[in-house]
């Protein structure tokens, strides 16, 4: 028998040690306890709820990882979160991702062909309808990752697989209530992460320069305006490969700064991962 532990249990006694570093560095804090849990949805099926959300304030979108349906919350007058709604796609197939705000929600599923799509819902009133489908061309129609980011003007749809896994973002105006038309198409662009959006400004993941690109809007037209240093592969994960698999960056955006999270970046710690600031200011 070998006297080394195998790496079941190194990954057991590795989180130990980091639990309990993060357990004595935060004894002072204070603790921040649930106001509420979500009255559970619906949902008769084997699925897990919530592999990613979405909120602006008034209503929070829940997926499922696979199911029929992503489900919609209403915080009321008095601060309470209510279960609203499922939002269905015709075809009764929804994904991992969606997005909403205001009176738009977006969800990842599948349209009545089966094929990969977005679906756009609208409100009028407290009733919401299939308002658009957007295809997702190659993209399986129950794959687990975020690719829809919404603004109140933009909507945002990745496709990793496309273009031979070189993959695309396309970027859709909106025309109308819950109505939206194609602007541009930005490819090789793989969709590793949620692709940030804010304003008119892009912020993604690309896997064929190993980097991360902002993309800016003028006059209509896209186009990548620089590029973030320290964003490679061996910067950002440790050297664990391209960005490919969906696990090694994450990215948020304000209006004047990106946030570019390294979940596996080496820290000399007993934990890795970094989050990196990039002013975008000009």
């Amino acid at each position: 028998m070998s006297r080394f532990p195998g790496r079941a249990s190194m990954r057991i006694f590795a989180g130990i040690t980091c639990a309990l570093l993060a357990s004595a560095a935060n004894a002072d804090l204070p603790t921040i306890n649930p106001t509420q849990t979500f009255p559970a949805p619906p949902l008769t099926s084997p699925a897990h709820l919530a592999p990613y959300l979405s909120t602006d304030g008034h209503f929070t979108l829940v997926p499922v990882d696979s199911g029929p349906a992503a489900y919609l919350y209403r915080k009321d007058k008095n601060g309470f979160w209510r279960y609203d709604t499922a939002l269905e796609p015709p075809s009764g197939k929804a994904a991992a991702g969606g997005a909403v705000r205001g009176n738009v929600a977006v969800v990842q599923g599948a349209d009545t062909s089966g094929a990969a799509a977005a679906i756009v819902f609208r409100r009028s009133g407290d009733v919401w309808t299939v308002s658009q489908s957007l295809p997702i061309p190659e993209q399986p129609p129950s794959g687990p990752y975020q690719l829809i980011a919404l603004t109140e003007s933009t909507l945002a749809v990745g496709d990793f697989v496309i273009n031979d896994g070189a993959g695309q973002v396309q970027i859709y105006d909106k025309v109308g209530a819950g109505t939206y038309v194609l602007n541009a198409t930005l490819a090789p662009a793989p969709i590793t992460a949620l692709p940030a959006i804010h304003g008119r400004r892009i912020v993604l993941a690309d896997s064929t320069s190993d980097t991360v690109l902002v993309f800016e809007s003028n006059n209509g037209s896209w186009k990548a305006t620089a590029q973030l240093s320290g964003t490679d592969p061996l910067a950002c994960s440790g050297g664990r490969g391209d960005f490919a698999d969906g696990t090694d960056v994450s990215i948020a955006l304000s209006s004047t700064e990106a946030f570019i999270g390294c979940p596996f970046a080496p820290t000399g710690e007993a934990f890795t991962g970094v989050v990196k600031v990039y002013n975008l200011q000009k």
